[in-house]
């Protein structure tokens, strides 16, 4: 299973596809606007403009007549490349929790992190709110069950524990497993990484995608060897900056992890506000 949730050290095999990335640690995530903007002041910057053919050479080849070719050009490739976010599945059916239970998804944070438990307490609040501040679902800190946080506590619906573990930076589940099997583990390698462009809220923003159903969205690259059974894909292609993406799976190999305008609009199909 935790070949499967975890976030490892390992680069695969990269993939070519357009690429943005993500904010820093410390930045504050970009608009919607800001992000389109931004990618295409990229995407024109990289145009090489050939004088003898009055015309913009992209993508190693192509040639574009004038600015308003090249901005069509980019637009029909954005809309090609950033959509998407792939959801588990089990037979026929999406594994996500019922609108119940995603509006009650409480944890505990556990003593044994030590020193670290202020940092993940308060980085677990940001990481939540990146998600339940846009989709329909409510993540609650548990502190009292704090002192008995282990995979057998039945009083919340996930325990977040540390690990021992050197292969991975951070595990989580899937709503259909088990309270056993419900643990959102943490190495201590997780708190200082830049790997990829990773750090320690973006880790956990990917990981709490896990837990509400969402598969990595590069198993449709054959970047690594996990496959695409039981998974369905929410739009019509893959998003190689979703928050689900592996940072070693783009173009670049880095980017971190944040969640996309895609992430959120795919996400609110199956968890409405």
């Amino acid at each position: 299973m935790r070949s499967k949730y975890a976030v490892r050290f390992g680069f695969g095999v990269m993939v070519s596809m357009l690429c943005a990335c993500g904010a820093g640690p410390d930045a504050e995530p970009m608009s919607y606007e800001q992000e389109e903007q931004q990618a295409w002041e990229e995407f024109r910057a990289s145009a090489i403009f050939e004088p003898e053919i009055n015309a913009y050479i992209v993508d190693g080849d192509i040639p574009l007549s004038d600015e308003q070719e090249l901005r069509e050009y980019w637009e029909d490739t954005r809309a090609r490349l950033t959509q998407g976010l792939t959801v588990m599945r089990s037979g026929s059916t999406d594994v996500i929790w019922n609108t119940t239970q995603r509006y009650n998804l409480t944890y505990c944070v556990s003593n044994s992190f030590g020193t670290n438990k202020t940092l993940v307490v308060n980085t677990m609040a940001i990481a939540t709110a990146s998600w339940s501040d846009k989709i329909g679902v409510a993540f609650k800190y548990v502190p009292a069950q704090d002192a008995t946080c282990t995979s057998s506590n039945a009083n919340v619906v996930f325990d977040v524990s540390p690990s021992s573990s050197t292969s991975y930076f951070a595990s989580a589940f899937f709503p259909n497993d088990a309270r056993s099997a419900r643990r959102l583990l943490i190495t201590s390698s997780a708190f200082t990484t830049t790997a990829g462009g990773r750090d320690f809220q973006g880790i956990l923003r990917h990981e709490l995608g896990h837990t509400l159903g969402f598969r990595h969205e590069h198993i449709w690259t054959g970047c690594t060897t996990e496959t695409s059974a039981d998974a369905r894909l929410l739009t019509s292609t893959y998003d190689s900056n979703s928050v689900m993406f592996y940072p070693q799976c783009r173009a670049s190999g880095t980017g971190g992890y944040r969640q996309t305008a895609n992430d959120f609009a795919a996400a609110l199909t199956l968890y409405p506000k």
